[in-house]
């Protein structure tokens, strides 16, 4: 494994933090890169980046960004207990701009260097758009 760098990711959106975002890296010069590099943003929409789920930072490289965060909303009615009540599939909806959610359509991305990093991207405006849940 390379040296990995400590980095954080500081996400906004409208202008505030964006907390509880899912945040991916995906190497721009080597697509086949094997490294897997995210994390979670925090209350201040900080979210430290992490390698292999354990390793802390990032190795340096140039990345595009995947910034995804759903919402899930319960359906009222259904009955687990009965069969004969279906339940009801929950709404999902992106509170990101979904195209953000692809390394093939998003517009972010950063540079990790040599040394600490703490970089801010904007998402843009607030979103909240239901997921087409394939007619299921």
């Amino acid at each position: 494994m390379p040296p990995l760098q400590s980095a954080t990711i500081i996400l906004m959106q409208d202008g505030k933090p964006l907390a509880g975002a899912s945040v991916a890296l995906f190497s721009e010069d080597n697509v086949n890169s094997p490294w897997s590099v995210g994390g979670t943003s925090d209350q201040n929409g900080h979210a430290v980046l992490i390698t292999y789920g354990k390793y802390n930072g990032a190795p340096a490289d140039r990345y595009k960004v995947c910034v995804s965060k759903v919402e899930i909303v319960t359906a009222p009615g259904g009955n687990p207990a009965d069969e004969n009540v279906p339940m009801k599939r929950p709404d999902e909806f992106d509170l990101v701009e979904p195209k953000l959610k692809s390394p093939l359509t998003t517009t972010l991305s950063v540079d990790i260097k040599t040394g600490k990093s703490s970089i801010e991207l904007d998402t843009g405006g607030a979103v909240r758009k239901k997921i087409d849940s394939g007619g299921a």
